[in-house]
């Protein structure tokens, strides 16, 4: 499932640890989307990713690496993802 952007100062982006387990997999080994930091009441959220380029990724890289069927359970998307890195 695609998030929603968060705004802040105009700036639309999602934090990666607040996206499901299967996209948090595939991007914790990738360089792109390239990682943001923003400063947000005082404190500096780190792992950021501008929505534009999130949304990008999601279309070229998700969609079509990680084939997930709404019948498919958490635990066996997270074994698809990381037989798709090669991983398993």
């Amino acid at each position: 499932m695609k998030a929603e952007a968060k705004i802040f100062r105009g700036i639309e982006f999602i934090s990666v640890n607040e996206l499901p387990a299967d996209q948090q997999l595939l991007l914790r080994h990738a360089q792109h989307p390239e990682r943001i930091k923003i400063l947000s009441e005082g404190k500096i959220l780190n792992n950021c990713i501008q929505y534009n380029a999130y949304s990008d990724w999601y279309a070229t890289v998700y969609k079509r690496s990680v084939a997930v069927s709404k019948k498919t359970t958490s635990q066996e998307a997270v074994f698809q993802v990381k037989i798709a890195l090669g991983k398993a």
